[in-house]
């Protein structure tokens, strides 16, 4: 997808397994129940450069969702970077579960760590 860069790209399976186990530590130190996953989705850009030498480059944003038995990958594509900025990682969750965090919880979600 973005010919041979290595660099602020997502380039195998094994980062993919690590986004993924990422998201569940997420979603278990927020305490959403198992049930509550489903169809969650993650969608995740790495962090870019940190000098300004570069106005911009490219990377990798992938989006996996929750399935009954795991994250699976359902979306990838290249995307811009620009200087400085940290990575992108947004999780959404269905409305179902959104209510049982705040009526569970009495909480909203911070950002990801």
């Amino acid at each position: 997808m973005n010919g041979k860069a290595v660099g602020f790209t997502i380039t195998g399976e094994t980062d993919i397994a690590d986004l993924a186990a990422r998201t569940e530590r997420y979603l278990d130190k927020h305490e959403i129940p198992s049930r509550d996953r489903l169809d969650a989705k993650l969608i995740f850009r790495p962090a870019s450069l940190t000098a300004n030498a570069y106005r911009r480059a490219i990377s990798t944003e992938i989006k996996l969702t929750r399935g009954g038995s795991g994250w699976y990958l359902t979306g990838a594509k290249r995307a811009p970077l620009y200087p400085r900025a940290g990575d992108h990682f947004l999780i959404t969750m269905t409305d179902r579960a959104l209510c049982n965090v705040i009526a569970f919880g009495g909480y909203t979600l911070p950002p990801a760590t």
